[in-house]
């Protein structure tokens, strides 16, 4: 593990992610302040949706997705 840096990996269709990825984010904002998230290796479809979820309230992005 590089200093700063961690990497997860999880089952982007198992339907209890939504569940997990608001209390990862949470739990990652509290711990980490200043995290900023990539999501990474997400389906199109979750990509965005993750996207929407989250933008408002925390720095993340999707370098496998383009948004304006």
């Amino acid at each position: 593990m590089l200093r700063g840096f961690a990497i997860l990996s999880i089952d982007s269709c198992d339907p209890q992610m939504d569940e997990f990825m608001d209390e990862f984010m949470d739990a990652m904002k509290e711990v980490f302040p200043n995290l900023l998230v990539q999501f990474e290796d997400f389906s199109t479809d979750n990509a965005f949706k993750y996207l929407s979820r989250f933008r408002q309230k925390y720095r993340c992005f999707n370098d496998d997705v383009s948004t304006c």
